[in-house]
């Protein structure tokens, strides 16, 4: 069970906070949890200034977009590689793993484009990434499910 929070304790949370420590300092400086920094506040009234957190939680999602797209810029030049690889295969099991790599790699990289929103290249990645996927199955197996009436669907 927690143990109460005395008055001079309460008192000095709410001396700190209005002083303009954060809730975070409030919390270090008396040694109370910074829940229960944030109640003894509410219930006072008083509201901590978020200014600074939103600016640095904006400033973290443009980073993880800036990474996120260096990422994907990566996983394009590890789809060339791969490429470049699998052509250049002696067997038609190596072919086939070297595409599957190519497919998974192209998929991270539309997952990852996807995340940030529209993008004019996306419905073009989509449209390779399918017809890499049905030349897979034309390579694997002899049939072209993509003709015909059976719907895509093996006979």
């Amino acid at each position: 069970m927690a143990v109460p929070i005395d008055d001079e304790t309460r008192k000095r949370v709410l001396e700190e906070a209005r002083a303009g420590a954060s809730r975070n300092e409030v919390a270090r400086r008396t040694g109370v949890s910074t829940a229960s920094v944030s109640r003894i506040c509410k219930a006072a009234g008083h509201t901590f200034d978020r200014t600074k957190t939103i600016k640095a939680t904006a400033a973290r999602l443009v980073d993880l977009k800036a990474m996120r797209v260096s990422l994907s810029g990566d996983l394009l030049g590890d789809v060339g590689e791969a490429r470049a690889r699998m052509h250049d295969s002696d067997s038609a099991r190596d072919f086939f793993h070297l595409a599957r790599s190519v497919a998974a790699l192209t998929h991270a990289h539309v997952m990852l484009v996807r995340h940030d929103g529209d993008d004019p290249g996306l419905e073009a990645a989509k449209s390779v990434l399918g017809n890499l996927m049905d030349a897979l199955r034309i390579s694997h197996t002899g049939e072209d499910f993509t003709q015909g009436g059976n719907g895509g669907e093996a006979t």
